[in-house]
């Protein structure tokens, strides 16, 4: 009986290592392949690497040119901005002016005409 379970043992062994044999010379061609797939991955890799690490300098240096050309802009912006200041105290100083010059011709009204009345009143008597 001990023989028997010694037999199967040894068929056992037999068949794994048969087994064993078996996957590793069918997996070697298709580990070599994966190897090889791996390699031209990892050099792929590689260049995007370098690509986009040119690509992230030069899109630095866009930045770096669109914020001094901006910060050149901020002057422009600062006079627009004191221009349109300016102008609005310009109408505002205006437009008192020609209320204060409505008012004081309301109020004079009745003299004006007086020297208008006078004024063509002399004319008639020059051209006599």
């Amino acid at each position: 009986m001990i023989i028997i379970l010694y037999i199967a043992a040894l068929i056992f062994a037999l068949a794994f290592a048969a087994l064993v044999i078996f996957m590793i010379t069918s997996l070697n061609p298709i580990l070599k392949e994966v190897k090889d797939t791996l390699a031209v991955l990892r050099e792929e890799v590689n260049n995007i690497t370098t690509e986009v690490t040119q690509l992230l300098h030069k899109t630095n240096n866009l930045v770096e040119d669109v914020e001094r050309k901006s910060a050149k802009l901020d002057s422009v912006f600062d006079g627009i901005d004191n221009i349109g200041h300016t102008l609005k105290d310009l109408i505002e100083t205006l437009s008192r002016i020609s209320s204060k010059l409505t008012q004081t011709v309301r109020k004079e009204d009745e003299k004006i005409a007086q020297a208008l009345k006078w004024g063509s009143a002399l004319l008639k008597l020059r051209k006599k």
